[in-house]
Formats: C-alpha cells, structure tokens, sequence
C-alpha cells in the first residue's frame, strides 16, 4: 500500500436474531465430521445477501444448507469457519438478543452483548459441494409419516462395514407401495406406504435406492417440520424441509431380495399383548450377563413362556397369557426381541411361524402395513 493511502480493509458484516443463527447450526452441524483429516470438512460456509444468511456443511457424503432472514448486512459475502466451535459458542449466547457477524482480516469476529469472539477462516473457493443432475423422481408427502416409517425401519440397520450395503435403509417402490426396509441379517423391519405421485421412476432404477446409516436420524429430525420434498435419482437424494435441504449421496450397492426372508406361508400363529411380553422380557433379561443374551421362547397352549439360563447367575421364567395356533420352542436373540416389540405400540399384536427353526414374522395384524421378521437361534 502507497504511504498516505487512505484505503482501508474491507468489513463484511450482519446481523440476525442469535436464535436463528443457533437453529441453523444446530441443524447443519450434524453433517460435519467430528475428526476430519481435511480441514475444510471441519467448516461450515456461510453465505450473506442483504436478506438471508445461508449455513451449509457437508462430509462430501451429506450436505446440509439452512437458510434464514438477517436484520442487516453489508452487501453480498461468505466465509467459511469450524462448524462445532462456532455451534458451540452461539449455543451459549443469550437468547432473544441480536448477534452480529464481522469478517475482517480474514478472521470471523462475532459480537453478542458483551460476548466476543474471534474465529480463524478458510477460503470459500475451497469448500466442496455435492454434484447432482437432473432428479428422476420427485414428491411432496408429510413429514410425519416418512418420519414414522424410519423410526421403524432404523433399529435393524446393519453396523458392520463389512456388509456396507446393509449400512441403511432401502427405499422401494413395488406393485404400488413406497417400501421402507432395513436388515442387518439376523433382523428385517419393513414400512409399506401409499405411493405418492410422482414416485413413479424409482419403480424402473436399476441401482437400488438405500440412504446411508448416517443420513436416516438426520432426515427424521428435518422431517418434523411438516411437509418435504423429496427427490431421487441414480446414486443421490434430497430432502427440502421448510428452510432446509439435504443432500445426500445413497449407497453404492445392491440390497438383497428381502422379500424371501418374509414368511409368507407361515401356518402357525401366535395373538398376545406386546406390553406383556415386553415387560417379562425385561425381567427374565436381567439376570443374563452374555453377550448373545439368548432367550428362549416356548408357545404353546394359552401362553408364552420365556425362559433365560445363565451358568453364573441362574435361571429366570415367565409366562404371559396367549391365543395360539400352533407350537413351538424358538430361540431369540433377546436384544433384537425388544426392538422388535418396542415397534408393536398398543396392547394386541401377532407372531407368524413355521417351526422353530424358520424366520419368524411379528406385526399388529396378518396384512399389516408394518412388520417386523426375526431369526431364530440357539438357546
């Protein structure tokens, strides 16, 4: 600079409700690794225009971008800055006050009251976005019931890596029906919806559909804002949530035929109260100590009897009364057990069997829209 130049930095500055500015990074933050050996992945971009501030975070598998109104700004910016110590530190400003944003020798100054902070930055030409085309499929539906059908699905969601296309949950359209599915294997929890117009294409994809482990909580969490969009293609999704947009790449791989798990010619059956059955398997539990925690569960008669042996601390047995058609001693694992009854709410459901040695089928009903099958094993 010229000696007796009078040019001064450039201050990109706005201001917005503290509350606002907490309610998109709370939400966006979820797609930002805790541990990035990239350093950009640690931070979230903010973008500024005289009327809304944008947060947009991504592990280059999620991306997430929130969008709300500003009070003020200077002009059109963006900066990119760490996503959690930025959470963090507008968590615990004080709320219903005003926080303002400065950018200033490529330092993030943010001021709240007497609050102060100054945060290091990185250049905004370096954050990656998610490339996507055209989308094949897209509708709108209520949140609340994609919502519902995930909650159901999730609990059998696979962990294993070595199985990485069982690391979510499938999302298919069939002979009318948007199927929501999740299997590890030893477990299959399966949600039929009505299909809403629109999803007519993911009938014809030929890549199979299945939304990562880590993306599931984070679209039921956006789904509570009431209506979505979503949207499909071949290897991507998005969801639009109010102010809100998820994208996300899906699973490279192809889910297994799961409709040859169901036993649909089962002809044996068992009708009891979930709750019952979910309480004696809490007590009967307790006492194993195994990793397996294998229970054994004998229907016969006008009851179920559960039954758990430890070496070390003993023996526990307990019956519930049961309306049976059919016999047998079946082996389950006792921790898939409670998830399974956890998705039976109400006070009535079903078990569908062949014999002790098949796959088992549990919902609120036979046709039920929602199920449930789980393997046996040896007790």
């Amino acid at each position: 600079m010229a000696r007796g130049s009078d040019t001064k930095p450039i201050v990109q500055s706005v201001t917005l409700p503290s509350g606002s500015l907490k309610a998109a990074l709370k939400t966006v933050v979820a797609a930002v690794e805790a541990r990035s050996t990239i350093p950009i992945l640690s931070n979230v971009l903010i973008r500024v225009t005289a009327e809304h501030l944008t947060v947009t975070a991504t592990d280059l598998d999620i991306e997430i971008t929130r969008q709300v109104p500003v009070g003020a700004a200077s002009g059109s910016w963006g900066t990119t800055v760490l996503g959690r110590v930025l959470s963090s530190a507008v968590d615990k400003l004080p709320k219903e006050t005003e926080v303002t944003l400065t950018v200033e020798d490529g330092r993030l100054r943010m001021q709240c009251g007497r609050a102060r902070f100054t945060l290091p930055t990185l250049p905004v030409d370096d954050f990656p976005f998610i490339a996507h085309g055209d989308w094949a499929a897209q509708w709108e539906m209520e949140g609340a019931v994609l919502a519902e059908a995930l909650a159901h699905a999730r609990p059998a969601m696979c962990t294993e890596e070595t199985r990485y296309y069982l690391n979510g949950v499938l999302v298919e359209r069939r002979e009318g029906c948007l199927w929501i599915v999740a299997t590890d294997g030893h477990r299959l929890h399966a949600v039929s919806l009505a299909a809403p117009d629109g999803s007519e294409p993911l009938a014809d994809m030929t890549a199979s559909l299945i939304v990562p482990r880590k993306a599931v909580p984070i679209i039921q969490t956006l789904c509570a804002e009431g209506r979505i969009d979503l949207a499909f293609s071949q290897g991507k999704m998005m969801l639009v949530a109010g102010e809100t947009t998820l994208v996300s790449k899906l699973i490279d791989g192809t889910f297994p035929d799961w409709r040859r798990v169901v036993p649909e010619s089962a002809d044996k059956s068992c009708d009891f109260d979930p709750r019952a059955l979910e309480d004696a398997l809490g007590r009967v539990a307790a006492i194993h100590t195994g990793k397996e925690r294998a229970v054994k569960v004998d229907i016969g008669g006008d009851c179920i009897e559960l039954s758990v042996s430890c070496p070390e601390t003993g023996t526990a047995i307990e019956e519930i009364e049961a309306a049976n058609q059919g016999e047998a001693v079946i082996g389950f694992n006792g921790r898939f057990l409670a998830d399974v009854l956890a998705q039976l709410p109400g006070e009535h459901a079903t078990v569908a069997f062949t014999n002790g040695d098949g796959p088992t089928k549990w919902s609120k009903a036979i046709g039920s829209d929602r199920f449930c099958v789980l393997m046996p094993m040896r007790v």
